[in-house]
């Protein structure tokens, strides 16, 4: 199966769901690396309303934090022996890329970064296929991964085994990019090519010197020269993390049960529903339209729900206060009937409809109800809610919007009476409910 592109990213599809190691392309031996989390690398996080809360109570920070536990492998090549490394570093890191218009196109943040890292004096010793346990706290009002036409964030796990310098000389230097060796991945992400601003942090960088001792280096296994054994250049491993934000506050499924009814005239009563029993990005949405009192004059044409999906960007650079950037996209999930277009202002019995009463020129009477059901676009096309609580560059609102189109033969929509009688005038009525879209994501198992 042929890799298929994340939207404004290099990750091809396969390898986003893997680790990847990189080692400069001169050095003599190059280990493989690779990071290793539970659920490849899909983190659910606690909604972070109530721990800002408690935060600003008890003037702390938030405590109801995420703590990401994970391996890091670390394998040599068969018959290179022992070698020792200078330091070992894990870390996790957001950052995000925005296009803010001219002249700050581009612009790259990290929006938040922690480290675990050793280093001991006399070096760590390398040997075989070795693991290490690692833990590192993530606040749970992260940034979750996002990705818009004019900004994206990323969410990234690396890892770094810092060796000796390769001396220039010593090796062939090769003018091309560094060689990643595959970790059960393809073609890795580029954000290690992107300069980062350290001064446009929104939280402070805190590192922590706390991880798992590797085996110990014993002097007497070394030879009389010690720069023989060691790791040179510096290798590194990445993976992308997903932070999943549920608005559920009991952490579990989402129902969307929306309704809405009322008055209209020309319509008399309506009611509408909007259901989905699992209520997230990819789901199964049905949608029912019951019209129960419907003059013989009236004619209802078209149906239509649309999501409205809208964002705001701010650069971090700019604080809260900045300019913001606001877009919009608009998706029909649900359509039925066919809407008159332009020039038909006053569309007559020659257009299909979906119901026409007898005082119209059609033959129905009592009630109309219409039933629909559509699967709404993936996570390529919709992003997730924003929730309330969360510190990003980029915040995302949904609202549904309700059409229904119809005419009522011989009135004007003020309520006159047309002179001569004839076809009405289209109308629409319009309905628009705010509504949270959580996000989703499906995972093989381990």
């Amino acid at each position: 199966m042929a890799d298929t592109l994340y939207p404004n990213t290099n990750i091809p599809k396969e390898s986003a769901w893997r680790s990847y190691s990189s080692s400069p392309a001169d050095a003599p031996i190059r280990p493989t690396l690779a990071l290793e989390v539970p659920s490849w690398g899909v983190v659910f996080m606690i909604p972070p309303e109530d721990a800002l809360v408690h935060a600003q109570l008890s003037n702390a920070e938030p405590r109801y934090d995420h703590l990401l536990n994970g391996e890091f492998i670390i394998a040599l090549p068969p018959g290179c022996g022992k070698l020792r490394c200078k330091s070992l570093k894990i870390g996790f890191r957001a950052t995000s890329i925005l296009d803010m218009g001219p002249g700050r196109m581009g612009e790259v943040d990290i929006l938040f970064q922690r480290e675990v890292k050793t280093a001991p004096p006399e070096g760590l010793v390398l040997e075989g296929t070795q693991r290490f346990d690692f833990s590192l706290i993530l606040p749970s009002t992260l940034a979750p991964r996002d990705w818009h036409r004019n900004g994206r964030v990323a969410n990234t796990l690396y890892a770094e085994v810092e060796g000796q310098p390769i001396a220039v000389g010593s090796h062939r230097v090769s003018p091309e990019p560094p060689v990643r060796t595959r970790s059960r991945s393809n073609s890795p992400p580029s954000l290690e090519r992107l300069v980062l601003s350290a001064s446009s942090l929104l939280s402070m960088v805190k590192k922590e010197t706390v991880v798992p001792q590797p085996p110990a280096y014993d002097p007497t296994n070394e030879s009389s020269d010690p720069t023989d054994h060691w790791l040179r250049g510096t290798h590194t491993a990445e993976r992308i993390i997903r932070l999943i934000h549920n608005p559920d506050l009991s952490g579990g499924i989402t129902v969307l049960n929306e309704q809405s009814n009322g008055d209209t005239p020309g319509l008399g009563h309506y009611e509408i529903l909007l259901f989905s029993d699992i209520w997230t990005i990819s789901t199964l949405l049905k949608a029912t339209l019951a019209l129960t009192d419907l003059p013989p004059e009236t004619t209802v044409f078209n149906f239509k729900v649309t999501l409205c999906q809208n964002w705001t960007i701010r650069s971090p650079r700019d604080g809260p206060d900045g300019p913001e950037i606001a877009s919009s996209r608009r998706f029909v999930l649900i359509e039925e009937g066919k809407r008159p277009q332009r020039p038909h202002m006053f569309p007559g019995p020659s257009h299909p409809a979906l119901w026409r009463g007898t005082a119209a020129g059609g033959s129905d009477d009592g009630i109309l109800i219409v039933e629909s059901k559509n699967r709404i676009p993936g996570d390529s096309l919709l992003r997730p809610s924003t929730i309330p609580g969360l510190i990003t560059p980029i915040r995302v609102s949904h609202a549904f919007e309700i059409d229904i189109f119809f005419s009522v033969f011989g009135t004007q929509p003020s309520g006159k009476t047309m002179r001569p009688s004839g076809p009405g005038e289209l109308r629409v009525m319009r309905v628009r409910r705010p509504v949270v879209l959580p996000g989703v994501c499906l995972w093989y198992p381990e």
